[in-house]
């Protein structure tokens, strides 16, 4: 006899899938969970500008890291390109928050903003003073999903005081931060450049170089060239170092004088396989008549040939990456978010 749970409204059957399926995985994700997550396209946020973990702007004073990064949330307010640079979301207008420690940024960044052209109901503004506190109820509605880019500007105002960047104080900071970080939100961190010169074709290194650069996956440098232009280096350790220039116009707003860091054409390698086999697996999945990830998974495996594990990871990036909308309880399980009525 064939009964429905009152609570969850699953059958015995699929109750008893959920569970064969929760006691064969060691742990809710597993290395190939987190391979799956790792293919290129999952790395970038802004490809070659803002990874999609946590990514440093720094520069000296008045070189232009705030300005970068009012570019930067301009643009995906409305979703539009960062220059030249398509982001992974597409032409969707993203929700920003700048969390900032000086009061100016009340001002500041409203009114730079305004002048780029910027949704500004799409950015939200905190100023948290010397409090170097992040608000809990900002990271109550980013754990809804309304927060998609999260700005800090700067990196100082979140370390309670302490002058030196040593390894307990770039922890200090990272704990801050790290809510957002487990809900996969990318931030950016405005910090300053070490005092020691450097080559300038390899840029400088940030204060507190050796810990902030094993916290940050990418960081980008902005030095000043001359009165209005600026030089961007871009480094880390998920791709090679690139380097172009931008002009800063009236208005604050930044154009590309060479190449768009991330436009150079991508290598055919794992992260167009990996694109191609998940549009194959998005497409079954909206075809599944499966009522629960498991069925679908291995339908799909049956259907495209794709490992079950896999697919299931295919299924979750893309619900994750706000292509398919999961449905509890309604056939079919996965829809396009397009077609989610």
């Amino acid at each position: 006899m064939t009964t429905h749970d009152r609570v969850s409204g699953y059958t015995d059957e699929e109750m008893n899938e959920k569970f064969e399926e929760f006691i064969s995985r060691p742990a809710n994700v597993t290395a190939a969970d987190y391979l799956e997550k790792m293919s290129g396209a999952d790395e970038w946020f802004i490809p070659g500008l803002v990874c999609t973990s946590l990514t440093f702007f720094y520069g000296k004073p008045e070189a232009g890291k705030s300005t970068l990064a009012v570019n930067v949330a301009a643009a995906l307010s409305k979703g539009e390109p960062v220059l030249g640079v398509e982001p992974r979301t597409g032409d969707r207008p993203l929700s920003i928050v700048i969390v900032g420690t000086e009061a100016n940024i009340r001002q500041e960044y409203p009114n730079r903003l305004q002048g780029l052209g910027a949704d500004l109901e799409k950015i939200g503004i905190d100023y948290i003073g010397g409090s170097g506190v992040i608000p809990r109820d900002t990271i109550a509605r980013a754990g809804y999903g309304a927060v998609d880019l999260v700005i800090v500007d700067n990196f100082q105002g979140l370390t309670d005081g302490k002058d030196t960047v040593d390894a307990a104080t770039a922890k200090l900071v990272q704990d801050k931060v790290q809510p957002f970080l487990d809900l996969e939100i990318p931030v950016v961190m405005i910090h300053h450049a070490s005092t020691a010169h450097r080559d300038s074709d390899r840029g400088n290194r940030m204060q507190g170089n050796t810990q902030l650069e094993a916290m940050a996956r990418w960081r980008v440098e902005v030095q000043k060239e001359n009165g209005t232009r600026r030089r961007l280096i871009a480094q880390g350790n998920l791709d090679t170092p690139r380097t172009v220039s931008v002009d800063v116009h009236d208005d604050l707003s930044m154009s590309l004088v060479g190449e768009a860091p991330g436009n150079e054409p991508e290598k055919p390698s794992r992260s167009d396989a990996t694109k191609e086999r998940r549009d194959k697996v998005w497409d079954a999945a909206v075809k599944s008549s499966g009522r629960i990830t498991a069925d679908v998974a291995r339908e799909i495996e049956s259907v495209t040939g794709t490992k079950f594990n896999t697919a299931k990871a295919d299924l979750r990036a893309g619900v994750n990456s706000k292509v398919l909308v999961k449905r509890e309880g309604k056939i079919p399980l996965y829809v396009r978010r397009e077609d989610d009525i």
